[in-house]
């Protein structure tokens, strides 16, 4: 993933110049994904959320994004640090 400027990509955003994008439930969920070194899973959902973000009026995350980002936290940690997390 390049660098670029404030605004180019939401994971930059979020992880490099520390902007809120979609909500700081999401934004930590984003920040706990990377931690554990799952960025790239989430990269394209990111991007994806962004661009219906600004086609919608209300510009809120998705309920279903933040599900997402649960589950490939959950995902994640079950995989790399073998904990029961049900």
């Amino acid at each position: 993933m390049l660098a670029g400027n404030p605004g180019e990509d939401p994971i930059w955003d979020i992880l490099w110049y520390r902007l809120p994008v979609f909500g700081t439930e999401a934004d930590r969920l984003v920040e706990e994904i990377n931690a554990l070194g799952g960025i790239e899973e989430i990269a394209g959902d990111c991007r994806a959320e962004l661009w219906r973000m600004n086609q919608a009026s209300d510009r809120n995350v998705s309920p279903e994004f933040v599900t997402k980002l649960k589950q490939v936290r959950l995902q994640i940690k079950r995989e790399t640090m073998g904990e029961d997390l049900t």
